[in-house]
Protein backbone atom coordinates (compact mmCIF):
# COMPACT_ATOMS: atom_id res chain seq x y z
CA UNK A 1 0.00 0.00 0.00
CA UNK A 2 1.10 3.54 -0.66
CA UNK A 3 2.85 4.87 2.46
CA UNK A 4 0.90 8.14 2.37
CA UNK A 5 -2.41 6.28 2.28
CA UNK A 6 -1.35 4.19 5.26
CA UNK A 7 -0.99 7.38 7.29
CA UNK A 8 -4.63 8.32 6.71
CA UNK A 9 -5.75 5.84 9.38
CA UNK A 10 -8.56 4.51 7.21
CA UNK A 11 -9.36 0.80 7.33
CA UNK A 12 -7.95 -1.09 4.33
CA UNK A 13 -11.43 -1.63 2.84
CA UNK A 14 -12.18 2.10 2.96
CA UNK A 15 -8.91 2.94 1.22
CA UNK A 16 -9.78 0.46 -1.54
CA UNK A 17 -13.22 2.05 -1.92
CA UNK A 18 -11.82 5.59 -1.99
CA UNK A 19 -9.23 4.69 -4.60
CA UNK A 20 -11.75 2.88 -6.76
CA UNK A 21 -14.14 5.85 -6.59
CA UNK A 22 -11.30 8.16 -7.65
CA UNK A 23 -10.42 5.98 -10.64
CA UNK A 24 -14.08 5.78 -11.65
CA UNK A 25 -14.44 9.58 -11.46
CA UNK A 26 -11.29 10.06 -13.52
CA UNK A 27 -12.46 7.52 -16.10
CA UNK A 28 -15.81 9.28 -16.39
CA UNK A 29 -13.83 12.33 -17.56
CA UNK A 30 -11.10 10.49 -19.49
CA UNK A 31 -12.57 7.19 -20.72
CA UNK A 32 -9.86 6.76 -23.36
CA UNK A 33 -6.97 6.88 -20.90
CA UNK A 34 -5.39 3.43 -21.02
CA UNK A 35 -3.15 4.15 -18.03
CA UNK A 36 -6.16 4.91 -15.81
CA UNK A 37 -7.85 1.67 -16.88
CA UNK A 38 -4.62 -0.22 -16.15
CA UNK A 39 -4.21 1.31 -12.69
CA UNK A 40 -7.87 0.60 -11.91
CA UNK A 41 -7.31 -3.01 -12.98
CA UNK A 42 -4.25 -3.28 -10.75
CA UNK A 43 -6.24 -1.97 -7.79
CA UNK A 44 -9.11 -4.37 -8.45
CA UNK A 45 -6.68 -7.27 -8.77
CA UNK A 46 -5.78 -6.88 -5.09
CA UNK A 47 -9.25 -8.14 -4.14
CA UNK A 48 -10.11 -11.77 -4.87
CA UNK A 49 -13.80 -10.98 -5.31
CA UNK A 50 -13.00 -8.35 -7.96
CA UNK A 51 -11.17 -10.62 -10.42
CA UNK A 52 -13.74 -10.29 -13.22
CA UNK A 53 -13.87 -6.51 -12.86
CA UNK A 54 -10.05 -6.41 -12.92
CA UNK A 55 -9.97 -8.43 -16.14
CA UNK A 56 -12.57 -6.15 -17.71
CA UNK A 57 -10.46 -3.10 -16.83
CA UNK A 58 -7.34 -4.76 -18.25
CA UNK A 59 -9.33 -5.46 -21.43
CA UNK A 60 -10.36 -1.78 -21.68
CA UNK A 61 -6.76 -0.70 -21.22
CA UNK A 62 -5.48 -3.04 -23.93
CA UNK A 63 -8.29 -2.10 -26.32
CA UNK A 64 -7.17 1.53 -26.07
CA UNK A 65 -3.44 0.86 -26.13
CA UNK A 66 -2.42 -2.69 -27.12
CA UNK A 67 1.24 -1.94 -26.38
CA UNK A 68 0.63 -1.36 -22.66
Amino acid sequence: MNEALGKLNYPQSEIFTLLLENYDRALARYPDNAQLWYKRAMLLSTQADQAEAALASFDHSLAIDPVM
